[in-house]
């Protein structure tokens, strides 16, 4: 998740002291991604993906367990976030992490590798050359 993490670093910026300033940031890099990746895949395909990522990685984390992910995607990203809110600054880090490296895999897999990379790249400049992101087989 080494890619994953950078990506948060990138955005944070150092800033990740409170819980707010961690939701801040998870806020920030789903608003980026969407910048670069809508125009792809179409406005409602991010927030869809997003909302299957948000789906998938609250089966990892006990405190997101009460989480609704079903209805329309902008009230399930606005719970995701309000939710975020009640959590420690380390607990929004790994959680925004994990999001992060399931929406990624599942771009991955719908848009190829390379285009994923591009748009990340594309996103966060001082992102290494290569992906570093680890490849599932």
């Amino acid at each position: 998740m080494g890619g994953i993490q950078r990506l948060r670093e990138l955005e944070a910026g150092g800033e990740t002291s409170t819980s707010a300033l961690s939701v801040a940031t998870a806020k920030r890099l789903h608003e980026k991604l969407a910048r670069y990746v809508a125009p792809v895949v179409g406005e409602a395909g991010f927030e869809a993906l997003f909302v299957r990522s948000v789906k998938i990685t609250k089966s990892t984390f006990v405190c997101l367990q009460e989480l609704r992910t079903t209805g329309p995607a902008q009230e399930a990203l606005h719970q995701f976030f309000e939710h975020l809110e009640k959590q420690d600054p380390a607990a929004v880090a790994s959680i925004t992490e994990a999001l992060m490296a399931t929406l990624v895999t599942m771009l991955c897999t719908f848009i190829g590798e390379g285009l994923t990379w591009q748009l990340l790249r594309n996103a966060w400049p001082d992102l290494p050359s290569q992906p570093p992101f680890e490849k599932t087989t």
